[in-house]
């Protein structure tokens, strides 16, 4: 695909030759024959400069030429509308000029006075008035800023001559142009085709385009057939370029006639597969045509991106990763090196197949990085679609589905189920979104810190490309340029040594499941083809195994976990699937009805055991669970000093708002709720808003036997010093500092940490080395029983089921057993476990 500018060109040069002509002018009465005769010399000094729009070289010249123009104006006797008017000319001629010199703000600047200038003088539906709204239009599709190009296209609407399959006029062509590209980005595949087509017959027929442009014009086409499906009517579109070059008697190395050259096969074998032999062919060919490509047009000719794409499509096909690696790294190269400080389309997909590619090629962390920047690009453009209705959203996001879960599915198979649960909730629709105790970025996929060292050095050198580019770089030679080389070579070596594959947490022995526990105990320790069920009863443990490998296991709990937060999904039929891999083999060694205590490690600690299914209740409903998080912690992980006295009493925390944040309106309440359950004496400690500081949760620490805390958590996977606990007042603390010495949680005998999830692990850090979740840390420091969420949780279903949990612990019930009254309860009155299954007590026995 080519690059923007050369999909604009011809409609924008149509657009300048409407500028009227001075020997028009002159045959209309009014000013006298040197105003005319100014008129004239200044409009020729327009057309002059809207010559240069296309090279980016002349600019300075054009803009010294409008500058001419202006002074010939202001030297003549004019009156206020023809001097406006032919301001507004040279505007919007000017605004061309800084487009072709790639400076965005320039150019939005000049059309947006052009327009205010002929609007003093001419009607809506003057030509003076919509060609400068036309300018604002393509500018801003050019820019992909779609939210602003619909606004800018909304006035242009009733004055088009389009009857909803031809156009009557130029402007009507010229901005359906656009309007295609507009609707292709929006996900309107089928809008943008048959804009696309009425466009290119008009502009056919009337003659006002060159072949070289009606041929880039069919390879649009080509492209939005294929997009919807239709492969058969893209490769008749394929044959046009073709046709076209053949009698027009067009370059062979015309960069429509390379593309179209290298599509074809591949578009084909989609409709007859001729196997590996039909990939290495359209390898061999894309090389060859990119290398035409550099003699005609230089290394870094964007046209070049489509190139190398085709030959790393192709060998990620055939399976060869090392020959794909090479062609997708130049391909971000040329991308990396076209003005605009945007992401371009072309960097995205080269980095998504720098992705696939590193993942083939058996670097898992690297092309995680990889997916992440590719993808954050696109959350960018998606944030600049937010003012649009929500369906038009959902259709751009739907073009890069595909892109989300292929990188939530090469996290899972590195184990980082909470990062890929993070990409998928971005590819959720806004709908699903609900007033939850979380925070979460304005729509960008966090980075550990050693992704981020590691992704600097490539953001520097594409700093290093970019600006040399600019600076005029040379672009032709029989070598690569130096900066070329060298970017590549960075590149290559970045590829060979970044990121260490993640360790994972070492799993515990079958033996080591707590000896002396009295209720039964279960230990689940997933393998790479099988899982491993130690079940301890009365001093008996029994091992069993099951036919189950850790990444099937993983996706099987992935999906759970995503139907069970969805209110619009059934998850009873994933979580009995559940049931018979997890409980099933081992539910006739355990006592019924008993309370039980599960330790579950790998993948399994994302899972609330709870919420599996027999087919006739849930499994909450019949026993009492309990997480144990494992051994108690050593000495080493105490704090040092003096004994800690007795804890008395229950703290109450919560921020009910924060700035930047979502509100918490139910916070206040739950708090007040729980307080007229607490016991008397002594008194309970309320801390709300501003204060609930880090002085005054150190204090309820240190000094109360329950601390509820309800606030929002951010959770960043792999950093523990960007997740954070919401305080009050606009304060943070983050689950770096939690962990050190300052704050003790010796004597708390519950912590309740009413937020979004507290209880999932934090990942690795940049060493590979463990990070455990908030609750995870709170027991390390020496909490002997955490209740924590294991997802996003809902304000006000949150509320509710923390009142029914201290109802049942106030009246002696322990935590594990509240818990699961208060579950029972609110299932009665939401069935769906969105409202109250992200739950779980951790214990440490």
């Amino acid at each position: 695909m080519s690059g923007p500018l050369r999909w604009l060109r011809a409609g924008l040069l149509a657009a300048l030759t409407l500028l009227p002509p001075a020997l028009a002018l002159a045959a209309r009465p009014g000013p006298a024959s040197d105003s005319t005769s100014a008129l004239a010399q200044a409009d020729a000094l327009v057309v002059q400069a809207s010559a240069a729009y296309d090279d980016p070289a002349r600019a300075p010249q054009a803009r010294a030429a409008l500058r001419q123009a202006q002074q010939i104006l202001a030297r003549a006797r004019l009156t206020a509308e023809d001097h406006d008017l032919a301001l507004a000319r040279i505007g919007y001629a000017l605004s061309w000029v800084e487009v072709g010199a790639h400076r965005p703000t320039q150019a939005r600047a000049a059309a947006q006075q052009a327009l205010q200038r002929a609007r003093r003088w001419r009607p809506p539906g003057a030509a003076e008035v919509l060609w400068p709204r036309q300018a604002l239009f393509a500018q801003a599709v050019n820019a992909q800023h779609w939210t602003q190009a619909r606004q800018a296209l909304r006035p242009l609407l009733p004055y088009l001559d389009f009857d909803g399959q031809r156009c009557g006029d130029e402007l009507c062509a010229v901005v359906l142009t656009h309007r295609s590209m507009l609707h292709a980005a929006l996900g309107e595949t089928a809008l943008a085709y048959s804009t696309r087509l009425a466009s290119h017959r008009f502009l056919e027929q009337a003659g006002l385009r060159p072949p070289l442009q009606l041929a880039w014009d069919e390879l649009s086409l080509a492209h939005l057939a294929h997009a919807m499906g239709e492969t058969a009517l893209a490769l008749q579109w394929l044959d046009a370029v073709a046709l076209r070059a053949r009698q027009a008697g067009l370059p062979a190395d015309a960069p429509m006639v390379l593309q179209a050259r290298v599509l074809r096969p591949q578009w084909a074998d989609e409709l007859a597969p001729q196997g590996p032999a039909t990939w290495q062919a359209a390898r061999a060919q894309a090389l060859r045509d990119d290398a035409a490509a550099v003699a005609a047009r230089g290394w870094l000719d964007e046209d070049r991106e489509a190139l190398l794409s085709a030959c790393a499509r192709a060998s990620a096909r055939l399976d060869e990763p090392g020959p794909g690696l090479r062609c997708a790294a130049e391909a971000l190269a040329v991308a990396w090196s076209q003005p605009g400080d945007t992401p371009r389309l072309g960097e995205v997909y080269a980095l998504l197949q720098l992705c696939q590619l590193t993942r083939q090629a058996g670097a898992p962390a690297a092309a995680t990085l990889l997916g992440k920047w590719a993808l954050n690009a696109l959350q960018r453009q998606r944030a600049r679609l937010r003012s649009l209705p929500s369906e038009q959203q959902a259709r751009y996001l739907h073009l890069w589905q595909d892109s989300y879960q292929q990188l939530a599915d090469g996290l899972l198979d590195q184990h980082r189920l909470s990062e890929a649960e993070q990409v998928l909730a971005l590819a959720r629709d806004a709908e699903y979104h609900e007033l939850v105790r979380g925070a979460t970025d304005a729509g960008e996929l966090a980075l550990g810190p050693g992704e981020r060292q590691s992704l600097q050095a490539l953001q520097d050198w594409r700093a290093r490309l970019h600006g040399a580019a600019g600076s005029g770089v040379a672009l032709r030679g029989p070598g690569r340029p130096a900066v070329l080389r060298q970017t590549l070579d960075a590149l290559a070596a970045w590829l060979q040594t970044a990121a260490p594959a993640m360790a994972t947490s070492p799993a515990a022995a079958p033996g080591d499941a707590g000896g002396a526990t009295t209720a039964p105990h279960l230990l689940y320790l997933p393998g790479p083809e099988h899982l491993r069920i130690a079940v301890q009863v009365d001093g008996r443990t029994t091992v069993r195994e099951v036919d189950i490998g850790e990444r099937a296991l993983l996706d099987e709990v992935a999906a759970l976990r995503q139907a069970v937060q969805d209110p619009g999904r059934d998850p009873r039929p994933l979580a009995q699937a559940l049931y018979a891999r997890l409980w099933a083999p081992v539910a006739d060694l355990l006592p019924p009805d008993a309370p039980l205590q599960i330790q579950a490690e790998g993948v399994l600690r994302y899972l609330p055991f709870g919420l599996l299914h027999d087919g006739g209740g849930w499994l909450l409903e019949r026993h009492t669970l309990a997480m144990d998080a494992g051994p108690p912690p050593s000495r080493a992980q105490q704090d040092a000093g003096t004994p800690v006295r007795a804890h008395r009493g229950w703290a109450l925390l919560g921020s009910a708002r924060a700035a930047g944040l979502p509100a918490l309106p139910q916070v206040p309440a739950e708090l007040r709720t729980l307080a007229a359950l607490a016991p008397a004496e002594p008194a309970p400690e309320l801390r709300l808003d501003g204060a609930f500081t880090r002085a005054t949760l150190r204090q309820a620490l240190a000094q109360r036997r329950v601390v509820h805390i309800a606030s929002h958590f951010r959770l960043v996977p792999g950093d523990a010093q960007a997740s954070w606990l919401q305080l009050g007042g606009g304060q943070r603390v983050s689950l770096a500092e939690l962990a050190r010495p300052g704050f003790d949680f010796r004597g708390v005998d519950l912590l309740t940490l009413s937020a979004c999830e507290t209880a999932v692990p934090a990942g690795v850090d940049a060493r590979g080395s463990p990070l455990e979740s908030l609750a995870h840390v709170a027991l390390l420091r020496g909490a002997r029983q955490v209740l924590a969420s294991l997802w996003t949780v809902p304000d006000e279903d949150t509320a509710q089921l923390m009142a029914d949990v201290y109802r049942a612990y106030a009246a002696g019930q322990p935590a594990p057993e509240a818990l699961r009254q208060a579950q029972i309860a609110r299932m009665r009155v939401s069935p769906h476990p969105s409202a109250w299954g992200g739950f779980i007590v951790l214990d440490r026995p």
